[in-house]
């Protein structure tokens, strides 16, 4: 969707959250990517680096106070609002000056030059990225249950631009992400045996069980990894892209032994 259409207005009403909006954002996301609605939104912002739609929003309500208060002439009426808002302290202004705060950041004075609150508006808003950032990089390292904790954020980029279609970069984030239809996350099925249906080793069938030990997958991993087992160092590093052809093995390797899984599974439950 457009930003010219969720955004529409921003400039006025830019400054506070709307999480309908960031909803909006994210379930097209995850459509377009063709990931389960259930995706982790601080894995799905991380993987993709996308902009925050009230990042968006708020820079532009920055740049329009901007506007009203340094470029437009005395008589105009949004300039003489914007004055009076900030001799009482309200809207936009009361907003502001709580995210500064919470921010540690100093209120500019009232004889402020343009430079400077367009330094201050700079200012705030990359703190309010940084602080977003960090909050989804404390969730990251918080998880217990996905291998996403151990792999490098900045590999996402990588292969979101490789030249991937739109298909390979959903295999690979999915592997990243933990999201592949595995026994181990079937969510919303409590009394499921999440154990591997493949193998006789009576182990919970995760990821790295998945990707890296059953044997019943040993000639999947020849093929794509020269290797009949993976530690979970070398799954990491293949998460991360490390050598050049990691995610292409990768996704070759999930693409055929998810089908000759599946396949066994459904003669088994026959």
């Amino acid at each position: 969707m457009k930003w010219s259409r969720k955004a529409y207005a921003a400039q006025v009403w830019g400054f506070g959250y709307f999480e309908e909006v960031d909803k909006l954002q994210r379930y097209f996301m995850k459509k377009i990517l063709n990931l389960p609605s259930f995706t982790p939104n601080y894995i799905l912002m991380l993987e993709t680096e996308a902009e925050d739609s009230y990042l968006f929003t708020f820079g532009l309500h920055l740049k329009y106070l901007s506007r009203t208060m340094y470029h437009y002439a005395e008589h105009r009426l949004p300039r003489q609002l914007s004055f009076i808002l900030l001799r009482r302290n309200l809207f936009w202004v009361k907003e502001l000056k709580s995210k500064a705060s919470s921010l540690n950041m100093h209120w500019p004075e009232s004889n402020t030059t343009v430079l400077q609150w367009n330094q201050f508006s700079r200012e705030l808003l990359n703190s309010l990225k940084q602080q977003k950032f960090n909050e989804r990089i404390q969730r990251k390292n918080e998880t217990t249950t996905r291998i996403y904790k151990h792999l490098d954020v900045e590999s996402g980029k990588q292969y979101f631009i490789d030249n991937f279609n739109t298909n390979n970069i959903t295999w690979i984030f999915k592997a990243r992400s933990g999201l592949i239809s595995l026994n181990y996350n079937r969510f919303g099925a409590e009394n499921m045996d999440r154990h591997c249906k493949l193998c006789n080793l009576h182990v919970i069938e995760t990821f790295q069980h998945f990707l890296g030990i059953c044997p019943v997958l040993r000639e999947f991993r020849l093929a794509n990894f020269r290797k009949s087992s993976l530690r979970e160092d070398e799954i990491i590093n293949i998460l991360n892209g490390q050598n050049k052809d990691d995610w292409v093995n990768l996704v070759n390797y999930l693409k055929c032994s998810l089908k000759y899984r599946n396949f066994l599974i459904t003669e088994f439950d026959q």
